[in-house]
């Protein structure tokens, strides 16, 4: 089994777990989780745009050049809430209508657009 590292990064800052190319993705980040001291379930982990599938190994997960390299980089997002009630930070988002899309006209991507409408209640949507 080869020792390999992952690298969490949450809001420009890196955190990195040592691991074995056998570890289960799903135990990498719990030990990232517990670290932060947040449970894995209210994190969003991703991997080269896609979430991370926690019951692949290391290897299995990582592409060639990052398995090669022993090492792999996980953008990690704080779920605001894990339930279905509006968070207050959404509050005021009929006061910033002209803002926020102003902010989404910038955004080229329609897979982040996906992922920012994933995270929105329902209702607000």
């Amino acid at each position: 089994m080869e020792d390999t590292k992952v690298i969490f990064e949450l809001d420009g800052n890196n955190l990195i777990i040592q691991c074995s190319s056998q570890d289960k993705m799903k135990d990498i980040c719990q030990k990232y989780a517990t670290k932060i001291n947040k449970n894995k379930d209210s994190i969003l982990f991703l991997y080269e745009g896609n979430k991370i599938n926690f019951e692949l190994t290391f290897s299995n997960q990582a592409n060639s050049i990052d398995r090669n390299n022993g090492e792999m980089k996980i953008l990690v997002n704080i779920k605001e809430n894990n339930n279905n009630s509006i968070s207050p930070n959404c509050m005021n988002l009929n006061d910033n209508v002209t803002y926020n899309k102003e902010l989404l006209k910038n955004v080229k991507s329609k897979y982040i657009i996906d992922i920012f409408f994933s995270f929105i209640n329902e209702k607000l949507n």
